[in-house]
């Protein structure tokens, strides 16, 4: 009987945890109110907040840095920044890399991972199309309006494969 109630216990426990996560979260279907972004491709020059080490990969790509750039005004990249404003309205971010494979396909995937308007919310994915024989990957993504506060991640793909996550804030 001790053990049993110890288990009834342990079982009420985790559920009383799960619960106060679970409140802990919000859900919310919409980053910015049913406003789109415009998620495009682009070339950008030169060190974000934060980075994760890549993760081993079957290409043998290997990640040197990567860089967050404000717009210059002219819509193309600018400053290079630690962090996002939530006026700049167009973010431009670069990897550097060896070995990347000429030819496969790349991909963006853009995420609010705890802002202002929700929680683990996907922005965007873009394909920024084949590789082509360099060593370095871009994209830009764009919202007409301000960028809700909080911090993000872009994660980038080769193939199928995450090769690299960017995380970065708009505070």
């Amino acid at each position: 009987m001790v053990t049993n109630r110890k288990k009834i216990l342990l079982v009420a426990g985790i559920v009383l945890l799960l619960a106060a996560l679970a409140c802990m979260c919000t859900d919310t279907s919409s980053l910015t109110g049913g406003t789109d972004v415009v998620p495009t491709e682009n070339v950008a020059t030169e060190e974000p907040v934060a980075t994760e080490e890549p993760p081993s990969n079957s290409f043998g790509i290997v990640v040197t840095d990567s860089h967050l750039y404000r717009d210059d005004g002219s819509g193309e990249a600018g400053e290079e920044v630690d962090y996002f404003l939530p006026s700049d309205r167009k973010m431009f971010f670069e990897v550097n890399a060896e070995g990347l494979p000429a030819g496969e396909k790349t991909k963006w995937v853009f995420t609010a991972v705890e802002t202002t308007e929700g929680n683990n919310i996907e922005v965007a994915s873009v394909e920024t199309g084949e590789i082509v024989a360099a060593d370095q990957l871009t994209a830009n993504l764009s919202l007409p309006n301000d960028w809700p506060t909080g911090t993000y991640k872009a994660e980038v793909y080769v193939g199928d494969e995450l090769i690299y996550t960017i995380e970065y804030e708009v505070k």
